[in-house]
């Protein structure tokens, strides 16, 4: 890597720290895409990243880190479209388990990595309204995304 970095694995992060080495590596030297899959991942009820807020707070910790890094400029706007998408993730997490402060930071904190994302506005619509609507609205409201579910499935 340019100017003497190290693309050893971030001991710091506890998710993740498998993708944060991997683009790393990548600006090192040229990457290419493959069609065919080179690993198998096994994921079972266990897996560590499956369901876990850890998980989720670590994705978007590297995410962040990653848009902040200079030398991967060329890939800002990718950096920054997975930053918004790890943030917002992370705030349907906390706003299911009724953490809305939790979620409405989580979101603010993204907002500058790309305002003009959709799923951000959406996410923050529900977190700021889910708490002020009358359960009975709730219901509707599942029940009418149930059948549009139900429709596009």
């Amino acid at each position: 890597m340019p100017s003497g970095r190290s693309a050893d694995f971030d001991e710091t992060l506890q998710f993740w720290e498998d993708y944060d080495v991997w683009v790393r590596l990548a600006m090192r030297s040229p990457a290419r895409c493959l069609v065919r899959p080179l690993t198998l991942v096994r994921d079972h009820p266990g897996s560590n990243t499956k369901g876990r807020v850890e998980a989720l707070e670590s994705w978007v910790q590297v995410s962040a880190k990653l848009e902040r890094d200079r030398e991967l400029r060329r890939l800002r706007p990718l950096c920054r479209r997975q930053h918004a998408l790890a943030a917002v993730t992370l705030a349907t997490y906390y706003r299911v388990t009724g953490s809305y402060g939790r979620a409405f930071r989580t979101l603010l904190r993204a907002f500058p990595s790309h305002p003009a994302y959709p799923a951000w506005w959406l996410g923050l619509a529900k977190t700021c309204l889910r708490p002020l609507l009358p359960p009975t609205a709730l219901r509707v409201y599942r029940r009418l995304r149930a059948r549009m579910d139900q429709r596009t499935a």
